[in-house]
């Protein structure tokens, strides 16, 4: 499974913080994470917020190594990589520092596996701490 593939393609997306409150004339997009396109061709997962989790199914792997997730925004936390839904005091497979003050330059963040990735497994990314993010690509 080698390659850049499109955070857009995410098959999984949760806001951390959000009660599920709906407030009257309060556009959504303030408080959660979604999708967005920007000119024709860039796509990507903006207002990633403290616990927002995304991921992907499936990824056939054969000892995956290292990985890259390309961010930007206004952050300041970690991002963990799973290989099942983060509930439950499940441990990432890696973490990596994430500290991000300029919005408009997309930057790689490296992730190296505790052990190497194999078989057919999905992938999900938790967020957490202050300020918000934009995901664009992952990279196998």
């Amino acid at each position: 499974s080698q390659g850049t593939y499109s955070a857009a393609y995410a098959c999984h997306l949760t806001g951390g913080d959000d009660q599920g409150i709906m407030i009257y004339g309060q556009d959504r997009k303030e408080i959660q994470p979604y999708i967005y396109q920007e000119g024709e061709d860039l796509h990507y997962i903006a207002n990633v917020g403290n616990n927002t989790v995304f991921g992907w199914k499936y990824f056939a792997f054969d000892s995956l190594s290292k990985l890259s997730l390309t961010v930007r925004g206004s952050a300041n936390g970690t991002l963990d990589v799973f290989t099942q839904c983060p509930e439950g005091g499940v441990t990432p497979v890696c973490t990596s520092p994430v500290s991000l003050t300029d919005t408009s330059q997309w930057v790689e963040v490296p992730f190296t596996l505790t052990s190497p990735l194999s078989g057919t497994l999905p992938l999900y990314v938790r967020y957490s701490g202050e300020g918000k993010l934009d995901a664009k690509d992952l990279y196998l």
